[in-house]
């Protein structure tokens, strides 16, 4: 159920309502679901997406969402500032992360998302004045 190589499968952090958890960054008034299903756009059409290529709980966790359309929940993602703080609460606990940096990147880029040892969150929305541009934001788990 854990995976390998710090890589959580979603059936370890599934909660009770389906999701696999409930992401909240409190700079933007934000709470809410995240959910892996076999469609990603379904999942961004009830809440936040788990991006499957990425672990669910153990080193990089990668959450894309809408900025404008069916929801806005990432809308002033990009207003997010360095120590920011972002929670994840899943089956296994919560974890609370500080905002690192954001970017934007090109939309194939999917070098951000890959495993990494150290536990962070990686979040992606679309950027509004260029279709072939996403904005990435990154948060690393804080010290306990």
């Amino acid at each position: 159920v854990y995976g390998s190589d710090n890589f959580t499968l979603p059936d370890a952090v599934m909660m009770e309502d389906g999701s696999v958890g409930k992401l909240s960054i409190p700079a933007i008034n934000l709470s809410v679901s995240v959910y892996e299903t076999d469609d990603a756009i379904e999942s961004l059409a009830i809440g936040l997406a788990h991006m499957r290529e990425s672990s669910c709980w153990a080193g990089n966790v990668a959450i894309a969402g809408h900025n404008s359309g069916v929801n806005e929940y990432f809308k002033n993602l990009y207003t997010l500032k360095e120590g920011d703080e972002i929670s994840l609460t899943t089956a296994l606990g919560t974890r609370t992360y500080a905002v690192s940096f954001q970017q934007e990147i090109d939309e194939m880029d999917w070098s951000h998302i890959g495993r990494t040892e150290e536990n962070m969150l990686t979040l992606v929305t679309c950027v509004n004045h260029d279709a072939t541009k996403r904005l990435i934001v990154r948060a690393i788990e804080k010290a306990s």
